[in-house]
């Protein structure tokens, strides 16, 4: 809606948001955090706590984190970048990240299996993750959810297949829900799939670049785009061929 300028220094916006140089925390920018070139490390789990503030606790705690390399020189996959980014919304929104999440984009897109909690699946049927050496029965995992509360922008987010589905249909639909309720304009939808930076490895990072949040992919000349995730014992790939 044009209320996020995202060349901005994020320290703008987060005054109390900043690494060890004051150089680098000027260069760190939106637009950097969602395509992973910001240079913040991806090692700093911090368990602020369950309530509304622990995105806020987050991000005061992570004061001076590291920086695998300095701000848009490469890429540098940062899950901190993304729990910066949740704390963003919530400045911008004035709502608690969850809140803003299924006010913005769950709710007009019909999404009503994907949560932030894990109290919320148990109202559904929840997968279970198993474990288990070549050659042996997989045993279930000891344990579900892991995750603090302050993960939940970068890896704390549940849905069904088909939610997911939802959302990458969206996508492919230039920001158009199925009921043709208008989520993102075309012009967003098509940002978050330009190539922002490429990666320095693809058979290391499975990847040929990043855009806007999303992992981009180049199949012998078929583009696509995507994003993976795990857990204990889970483990999920979303790949999206427009073509």
């Amino acid at each position: 809606s044009g209320e996020l300028d995202l060349d901005a220094p994020v320290a703008d916006l987060l005054p109390e948001f900043s690494v060890a140089d004051p150089d680098a925390t000027r260069a760190i920018t939106t637009r950097r955090l969602l395509s992973h070139t910001s240079g913040l490390t991806c090692d700093f789990t911090y368990d602020s706590g369950r309530g509304d503030d622990c995105l806020a606790r987050y991000v005061e705690a992570a004061r001076n984190v590291a920086l695998d390399c300095p701000p848009g020189t490469g890429l540098s996959y940062s899950s901190v970048g993304y729990n910066v980014l949740g704390r963003i919304i919530e400045v911008v929104t004035g709502k608690v990240w969850d809140e803003a999440l299924r006010d913005l984009l769950l709710t007009p897109l019909g999404l009503t299996h994907t949560m932030t909690l894990p109290e919320e699946a148990l109202r559904f049927r929840a997968a279970m993750g198993h474990l288990g050496e070549a050659g042996q029965d997989p045993e279930p995992a000891p344990a579900w959810d892991l995750m603090p509360r302050s993960a939940g922008p970068y890896g704390r987010v549940i849905a069904t297949a088909g939610d997911v589905a939802r959302l990458a249909r969206m996508h492919l639909d230039g920001g158009v829900a199925e009921d043709g309720t208008r989520v993102l304009s075309e012009e967003t939808v098509a940002s978050m799939r330009r190539r922002v930076v490429d990666s320095p490895d693809k058979w290391t990072v499975s990847a040929d670049g990043w855009g806007l949040g999303w992992t981009l992919y180049d199949w012998d000349g078929v583009q696509g785009f995507g994003h993976d995730g795990a857990s204990i014992g889970q483990y999920g790939y979303l790949r999206v061929v427009p073509s």
